[in-house]
């Protein structure tokens, strides 16, 4: 995992605050490879007594992203809307019995900006996420919208690489 932190501001040669992680943003894109951040934020949120805030932002665009008609859209969405409303749900039940403090969020329909947005209008002292290798020097190792979500936010990210070569159990959704 890497934790990327400013600590100064641009512009500036006055060093930022350290960190406090009272809040944490967990962005979870409803696959089982999010959640190898879990266990980071299990950790970190026991040991900072923060508060856990799951995001996910569904797979389906709003209906003005498409020429199909808008109920059909809007059905898919809404599908996609309580497929991860039910995922986030069952990982904040797991992390409140280990008793923390988590709420949970699925909304937007552009991952990263919502993040980055939810980020700030919570005032989140840190962002989680998991990031692909994608192998590519530019990216810095980072999938896309953890690429994004580091450009576009001063906050403190903490990006978890995730491992594809970990056995997981399929999810069964109905």
């Amino acid at each position: 995992p890497i934790l990327l932190v400013q600590t100064v501001e641009n512009g500036s040669e006055q060093p930022l605050p350290t960190p406090k992680f009272q809040h944490i943003l967990i962005a979870l894109d409803g696959s089982v490879f999010s959640e190898q951040a879990l266990p980071f934020a299990r950790a970190l949120g026991k040991a900072f007594h923060s508060h856990l805030t799951l995001l996910s932002v569904p797979a389906v665009p709003e209906s003005i992203n498409y020429r199909a008609p808008a109920e059909i859209i809007n059905t898919i969405r809404g599908k996609a809307v309580t497929n991860m409303q039910k995922f986030v749900n069952t990982i904040a039940s797991s992390l409140r019995n280990d008793d923390l403090n988590v709420q949970t969020l699925v909304t937007g329909s552009m991952p990263a900006r919502t993040i980055v947005e939810t980020a700030d209008q919570r005032n989140a002292d840190l962002i989680m996420i998991t990031s692909q290798a994608r192998g590519a020097l530019d990216l810095f190792f980072m999938g896309s919208v953890a690429q994004l979500v580091v450009q576009n936010s001063a906050k403190p990210v903490l990006i978890v690489p995730i491992n594809k070569e970990i056995d997981v159990l399929p999810v069964i959704t109905s």
